[in-house]
């Protein structure tokens, strides 16, 4: 009776130790693969955050263009990105400018060459495409005439050199440089503001006295040279 007893004992202990054996084994499995699979997906959510976060950059064109549809060279374009500079941008002989950006964007008129006008105050938005047409009125008598007379040392006047027009507040916005003529001058047409001239070229035989901008006087800029002697 008494092995008997003993042997039961002995059965009933080691049941208990391989329960005990089993509900560990099954505890870990699960917890580490609790782990593995929260780890995994706040990876992916951080990877997609990164993506939608980042600003995608957009090529915005203006093309301008007269009355007939011929594209028009130098008129010069302002880009107005929201929250930064305004940057200033010539159109080519295609008549555009290109302008990259990941901001919101808006665009104004700052000079149009002589023979042309434009309302300059106007504030104009694109297309869905990132794409704007302005269509400028051909005038011949487009503005205020502006004279850079250029002479040298003894007043006589300087032909062939090209002289540039430039709003005094921002270097940055020029109009396309023009030849004097016989009598020295270079003529542009533009609307009444604050302006200041200066030399870009200067025909063999000439050489500059400053490199400083020259303003206006009753719409006249007169900038002195000197003549080389030969």
């Amino acid at each position: 009776m008494l092995k008997k007893l003993l042997s039961l004992i002995l059965v009933l202990s080691m049941l208990m130790t391989l329960s005990l054996s089993l509900v560990s084994c099954g505890g870990d499995d699960e917890n580490d693969g609790g782990s593995n699979n929260g780890e995994g997906t706040n990876d992916e959510n951080k990877d997609d955050n990164k993506e939608d976060e980042t600003p995608k950059k957009v090529t915005y064109k203006v093309t301008v263009v007269d009355e007939d549809g011929n594209p028009v060279k130098g008129v010069n374009i302002i880009f107005f990105p929201k929250g930064d500079i305004p940057t200033p941008f010539k159109t080519d002989e295609n008549g555009l400018a290109p302008f990259v950006t990941d901001k919101e964007l808006t665009v104004s008129v700052g000079f149009v060459p002589a023979g042309y006008g434009y309302d300059t105050a106007k504030t104009h938005t694109f297309d869905a495409e990132g794409k704007l047409t302005i269509t400028l009125s051909k005038s011949e008598e487009t503005g205020t005439k502006y004279t850079i007379r250029v002479i040298d040392q003894n007043g006589a006047p300087v032909v062939g050199a090209k002289v540039q027009m430039c709003q005094s507040a921002d270097e940055g916005i020029c109009l396309i440089p023009v030849t004097t003529n016989e009598n020295g001058e270079g003529i542009y047409m533009a609307e009444e503001r604050d302006y200041k001239a200066a030399v870009t070229f200067l025909p063999e035989g000439y050489e500059k006295i400053s490199d400083d901008y020259t303003y206006f006087d009753n719409y006249v800029a007169k900038i002195v040279v000197n003549k080389v002697a030969e």
